[in-house]
């Protein structure tokens, strides 16, 4: 039986201690959110609803998309990032949650094991998105809101 030491626990107990970042023993968490309510007319496949900057340093814990009811025959939405300013970071449009369905019925989705920011800790700011990959039906009635927890230093 193996005693495997992470790497926090060897800075920790080092002689003399190294230094951890706040964010990864000690850190608070933060979120950002947006919404958006459908106003007379359908999403098309490519749509957009930006939402805040995701700060430079920022480490994702944790994101979901929620449509608060159906998006009538159609409607599947991925939460993602728009490339950085300064081309550090790479644009990703399913980044933070991949495939939200909401035709048919509302959802609550949250990121997966496959969402490559899920414990990305980001180079540069950038614009968080949710992104129509599948057009909507629905024009009105429908909340579209995201949020991602992330720590930063």
């Amino acid at each position: 039986m193996a005693s495997l030491s992470g790497v926090n626990y060897t800075k920790e107990t080092a002689s003399p201690k190294a230094k951890i970042e706040n964010g990864e023993v000690f850190g608070s968490v933060h979120y950002l959110r947006e919404e958006y309510a459908l106003a007379g007319a359908v999403l098309a496949i490519g749509d957009t609803i930006s939402g805040p900057m995701l700060p430079k340093g920022a480490r994702v814990l944790d994101a979901a998309i929620k449509v608060s009811a159906t998006l009538g025959t159609g409607g599947i939405i991925d939460l993602g990032y728009q490339a950085s300013a300064d081309g550090l970071e790479a644009a990703d449009p399913n980044a933070f949650v991949i495939g939200a369905d909401a035709g048919g019925q509302a959802v609550l989705l949250k990121a997966a094991i496959a969402s490559a920011a899920l414990d990305k800790k980001f180079v540069s700011a950038v614009r968080t998105e949710a992104i129509m990959t599948e057009a909507s039906s629905a024009t009105t009635g429908v909340t579209i809101s995201f949020w991602i927890a992330y720590v930063i230093n």
